[in-house]
C-alpha cells in the first residue's frame, strides 16, 4: 500500500524544495504523471499527494534537455540594443 505524502513532505523527502517539486511537475517533459507519481486530493483547495517512492525513481531516471540545444540566441536586430542607447 502506497503512503501518500503532501508537496512540501515529499520535497523534504526528496531533497529538494516544494517549489522545486512543483515546478518540475508542471514542465512539458515533466517525468511526473497523473495517478503515477501523484494524484488530487479530494478537497476544495485542489490539494496533491504524492507517492514518494515512485517519484523518487522518476527523478533519478529524469534526464534534462541541454541547455546548449534549448538556448537560441539571437544575432538579428534586436540583439545588442544596450549598446545602442535604446
Amino acid at each position: 500500500m502506497v503512503h501518500w505524502l503532501s508537496s512540501a513532505e515529499n520535497a523534504a523527502y526528496q531533497g529538494i524544495s516544494k517549489c522545486t517539486l512543483l515546478r518540475i511537475r508542471a514542465l512539458t517533459n515533466s517525468p511526473f504523471q497523473d495517478g503515477i507519481h501523484y494524484r488530487w486530493k479530494l478537497s476544495r483547495k485542489g490539494t496533491l499527494q504524492w507517492d514518494p517512492e515512485a517519484t523518487a525513481l522518476a527523478l533519478s531516471s529524469w534526464k534534462r534537455c541541454d541547455p546548449l540545444e534549448v538556448e537560441t540566441y539571437s544575432k538579428g536586430r534586436f540583439a545588442n540594443r544596450r549598446n545602442q542607447g535604446v
